[in-house]
C-alpha cells in the first residue's frame, strides 16, 4: 500500500486553494474592465427627438441607453449627493448631472460624480446653449 504523507495531501490543498484565488482574481478584473466605463457620450437628436448615453468600457464596447425625449426636457440641472462623514472624517459633497422633465423628476444623465460645483456650473451653462440652439444634434463627452 502507498501512503500519502500528510504533509504532501497539506501541500495539495494549500496548491488548490492558491489556484481557485488566482482564478477569482482573474474573472474579478475582467468583470471590473467590462463594467467600468472609460468615457460616456450624451447625445440629443432632434429629429429622433431622443437623448441617450453612449457608454465606452474598457475593451471598446459601446453600450446606448435612451434616458429621455428632447420634447420633454425643461432645463438642465443637478442632483446633489451628500456623504455623511463619522467622528474621523467629514462628509463630502457630490453632484450628477441631470435633466428636469417636464413631470418635474431629475433624469440623470451621466454616472460620474462632479465634486466642483463651479465645474458644474459650467457644464450646464454649455447644456443650456446647445438645448436652446436650433441645431438637429448635439453632443455632450465626458471622460473619466
Amino acid at each position: 500500500m502507498d501512503r500519502t504523507s500528510l504533509e504532501d495531501i497539506n501541500r495539495g490543498k494549500k496548491n488548490f486553494l492558491i489556484f481557485v484565488l488566482s482564478i477569482a482574481v482573474i474573472i474579478g478584473v475582467i468583470t471590473g474592465l467590462f463594467t467600468t466605463n472609460k468615457s460616456e457620450i450624451l447625445r440629443c437628436s432632434r429629429p429622433d427627438d431622443a437623448c441617450y448615453v453612449e457608454k465606452t468600457n474598457y475593451f471598446n464596447i459601446t453600450t446606448k441607453e435612451q434616458i429621455i425625449k428632447m420634447s420633454e426636457i425643461l432645463y438642465p440641472t443637478y442632483i446633489p449627493k451628500n456623504v455623511a462623514g463619522n467622528m474621523y472624517a467629514r462628509g463630502y459633497s457630490a453632484y450628477y448631472l441631470a435633466f428636469m422633465s417636464k413631470s418635474k423628476q431629475p433624469v440623470q444623465i451621466f454616472s460620474i460624480e462632479y465634486y466642483e460645483k463651479e465645474v458644474l456650473d459650467a457644464i450646464m451653462e454649455n447644456l443650456k446653449l446647445k438645448l436652446k440652439s436650433n441645431d438637429k444634434e448635439f453632443v455632450l463627452e465626458q471622460t473619466l
